[in-house]
């Protein structure tokens, strides 16, 4: 088994910042698991990510992961408001 990426590891891997991977993690496009208060993510998923070309994750709006760490809800503990444009009026 390989060892986990953090992060700043894969950030640097794909090139891109820090914040852009954390990101993805917490919209749910990039499986991660925790180790404490520590983020990880596995070489595994980087591996399935990378085979099927998707270096532009972060703009396709995939839904890869199957653990979404990060917030799930709204500050009330609600689920968070789905966003919708209002159909223009007559």
């Amino acid at each position: 088994m390989s060892k986990p990426f953090t992060p700043d590891t894969l950030a640097e891997r794909w090139e891109c910042s820090p914040r852009h991977i954390r990101d993805m993690i917490n919209r749910g496009q990039l499986p991660a698991f925790r180790l404490g208060k520590l983020v990880r993510i596995s070489a595994e998923s980087v591996q399935r990510i990378e085979e099927c070309g998707l270096s532009n994750i972060g703009d396709t709006g995939a839904q890869l992961g199957s653990k979404k760490v990060g917030p799930s809800a709204g500050p009330s503990g609600s689920p968070a408001p789905k966003v919708v444009s209002a159909p223009n009026a007559p």
